[in-house]
């Protein structure tokens, strides 16, 4: 999610000083778009255009697109992408 106040998530999350925020995310349900202002409604209910997984998701090397976000543009993501982390302990 970009636009986030990175000092505002460290005061308000107690962040220590050696942690820097660098990311957030939105999690949740989409709530009742009927309930929002007119203005604010329009823009959550127009339709959107988002830039394809494969132009900014790489795997392996940079600038080669993962095999998950190239069969999620093709319409066909048949796995997890989460499936392939490997955790180290």
């Amino acid at each position: 999610m970009a636009g986030f106040n990175a000092e505002k998530a460290r005061q308000t999350f107690s962040v220590p000083s050696d942690h820097e925020p660098v990311a957030v995310a939105a999690i949740g349900y989409p709530g009742d778009a009927d309930s929002l202002p007119e203005k604010l409604r329009q823009k959550t209910l127009a339709p959107r255009q988002r830039k394809p997984a494969e132009e900014f998701v790489f795997e392996g090397s940079w600038g080669q697109p993962a095999v998950w976000s190239r069969e999620r543009t093709r319409g066909a993501l048949q796995r997890d992408p989460l499936d392939q982390l490997q955790i180290s302990s």
